[in-house]
């Protein structure tokens, strides 16, 4: 199932627990509730509901600002970030090009490396020479 389809369904489900933080024993929870002959929303719903909740159980050891930035592929996702925002109770802010921000990080960490005489790891990684990769942001 794509990413997009479980998101679809879930938004329209009613959510099921599944509390394995293991991803082999979540596994078998969902297999355990598709045995069961829970509709696919509801598990959909929980599997959403579970991957926020893993999320906000991290924010929960940390200040958290008012407002919170989301980076990856979650990002993407309205459905996942409103879950997100009512578990936190916080704002989720977003940019369109969030699922990228983990690879600017290491560009611009490589960069600052080459810049600081520990070689053009920039250039080595992607092919492009620093310049070119700062015209990318």
């Amino acid at each position: 199932m794509e990413l997009d389809e479980l998101f679809s369904l879930a938004s329209s489900g009613t959510v099921l627990s599944i509390s394995s933080l293991c991803t082999v024993f979540a596994e078998s929870e969902v297999i355990n509730l598709i045995g069961a002959g829970n509709r696919r929303e509801d598990i959909a719903a929980g599997i959403v509901d579970s991957v926020a909740a893993k999320v906000a159980g991290m924010c929960a050891k940390r200040t958290v600002a008012q407002r919170v930035i989301l980076t990856g592929g979650l990002a993407q996702n309205d459905f996942f970030v409103e879950t997100l925002g009512r578990k936190i109770q916080r704002t989720i802010l977003r940019h369109p090009d969030a699922r990228y921000a983990g690879a600017i990080g290491a560009m611009l960490t490589a960069q600052r490396r080459g810049e600081q005489g520990g070689g053009d790891e920039a250039s080595r990684v992607s092919g492009r020479s620093p310049a070119a990769l700062q015209t990318v942001l």
